[in-house]
């Protein structure tokens, strides 16, 4: 894979392009995230640990489905709602998305262990290596569903894009941070506007 640096500016460029491509279907997005949501919530409040290490198990095949509705409405295609669990039903896919998974998975158990043992303060230490796995991953979900790679390929690939983009990663970091600060005040409803700009900002 050849990897294509971008300006420092894009980001900024790339959330107004992001608007667009969300527009048609901005509800129906909206209803999207608001399934991953419940699911993600429902993990977490019947007990942290099977949020933590079963959570990403769901929630990352789902990603997959949400990148690829995006994709759908960035062409202006047909919103075809089961795209969203797609990430199930094809084994391939499925097990890949689940490699990438698999750290956010341990991260998490890790995290749930320090905090089981009163160890808070160290547990907070894993919230930067979580964020940034996160993003790497989210890059990596795309090459799954877009171009087929294989997990370890597409881990691969998102961590050199990442390391050439590092200026702009930063920039869209602190971009979606305040965007999903908006939502979370415009009653937390919000959010579920701003994640699939987020998506759709990601989709490279």
């Amino acid at each position: 894979m050849s990897v294509r640096a971008v300006e420092a500016g894009s980001p900024a460029e790339y959330f107004k392009q992001a608007i667009e491509i969300v527009k048609p279907n901005w509800i129906m997005l909206a209803v999207a995230t608001f399934i991953i949501v419940v699911i993600a919530g429902a993990l977490n409040k019947a007990s942290p640990l099977i949020g933590g290490l079963l959570g990403p198990l769901l929630t990352v095949p789902l990603a997959g489905g949400l990148f690829l509705l995006v994709r759908d409405s960035a062409n202006r295609q047909a919103f075809d709602f089961a795209k969203l669990f797609s990430g199930f039903t094809h084994t391939p896919t499925l097990i890949n998305l689940l490699i990438i998974a698999a750290p956010q998975c341990l991260i998490g158990l890790a995290q749930y262990l320090m905090m089981s043992a009163g160890m808070i303060s160290l547990s907070l230490l894993l919230l930067l290596p979580l964020l940034i796995y996160g993003i790497l991953a989210m890059f990596a979900i795309q090459r799954v569903v877009y171009a087929g790679r294989d997990g370890v390929t597409a881990l691969k690939e998102s961590a050199q894009g990442v390391i050439a983009n590092i200026v702009p990663i930063i920039v869209f970091a602190l971009l979606a941070t305040v965007a999903v600060f908006v939502g979370v005040l415009a009653l937390v409803i919000g959010l579920l506007f701003v994640v699939p700009l987020i998506y759709a900002t990601m989709m490279r």
